[in-house]
């Protein structure tokens, strides 16, 4: 009887202990949320805000050129027969490619997305949007299926690069964005069957053992906005610095232009947040 109790114990002991921990992590939940209302509600500091902008549709990925030479691609520039650099006959270099979602127009000091209808957070194959704000965020332009290129109005526009990289290390506060607390609330226990993903070809896919909430700050120029999110984490005990998914973008104008455009946008499911 003894070693069936003590076996007992150990089942339960191993079967409670995520939610002991998760218990413990969850104290300083009640001073977080004082600080970190829902991202929807928006936050401001002494100079600056953030706040949701409400655009038709939802806001579409981007791809342009950087100015970096992809280094995969230098083999393919025309040498001469002593195998030097061909000067009046060099193919194009080929750029390295990044994504963005918010164009700024350094003429006219506005801001562009191109968005489409959607239900949810899917795209249906409605109508495109190329939607211009003024420098408040005010939606002033919504231009309904026309192609903004070949109309040439993205113009002397430049796509904001996202700094948030794969794989972020969101407890890093030396970033412009970074996480504060992470509380777990909802254990997947799934996440523990060994067959899981098992006679599917492609094998299991990630799996998340927490749904929790994601204390975040964004630092714009030393003053600090602070929001709440949900946030899957795939760490059952210990977690990691890369283990969360959150689905934040954050575009910030370059320093370069600051002096007219001086905003930066945060992107999340789909939705747009900008900090001004």
């Amino acid at each position: 009887m003894k070693k069936r109790y003590k076996l007992l114990i150990l089942i339960l002991g191993l079967w409670s202990s995520p939610y002991i921990l998760a218990g413990i992590n969850n104290i300083p939940d009640l001073y977080y949320i004082f600080f970190h209302g829902d991202i929807n509600t928006g936050d401001s500091s002494k100079n600056h805000s953030l706040k949701r902008i409400h655009v038709p549709g939802l806001i579409l990925n981007q791809i342009a050129y950087s100015k970096i030479i992809d280094s995969m691609y230098v083999d393919t520039i025309k040498l001469t027969k002593d195998g030097e650099i061909d000067s009046l006959h060099p193919d194009p270099p080929t750029y390295l490619t990044y994504e963005g979602r918010v164009y700024a127009d350094t003429v006219n000091f506005t801001y562009k997305m191109e968005t489409e209808d959607g239900k949810g957070f899917e795209v249906d194959g409605g109508n495109k949007h190329l939607i211009t704000l003024n420098k408040d965020g005010k939606v002033i332009a919504d231009v309904i299926n026309v192609n903004p290129d070949s109309a040439g109005l993205l113009k002397n526009c430049l796509l904001l690069e996202d700094v948030i990289k794969p794989f972020q290390n969101w407890e890093d506060k030396s970033g412009p964005v970074y996480m504060n607390h992470y509380s777990k609330y909802k254990f997947n226990s799934e996440c523990l069957n060994p067959f899981r993903g098992f006679g599917s070809p492609n094998g299991a896919s990630t799996c998340y053992f927490w749904e929790g909430t994601g204390y975040f700050t964004v630092v714009f120029h030393k003053e600090k906005l602070r929001f709440k999110i949900p946030v899957s984490n795939q760490a059952a005990f210990y977690t990691g610095d890369y283990d969360y998914s959150d689905g934040i973008n954050y575009y910030p104008v370059p320093d370069r232009f600051k002096s007219k455009l001086n905003a930066a946008f945060l992107v999340y499911d789909y939705r747009v947040y900008m900090i001004k």
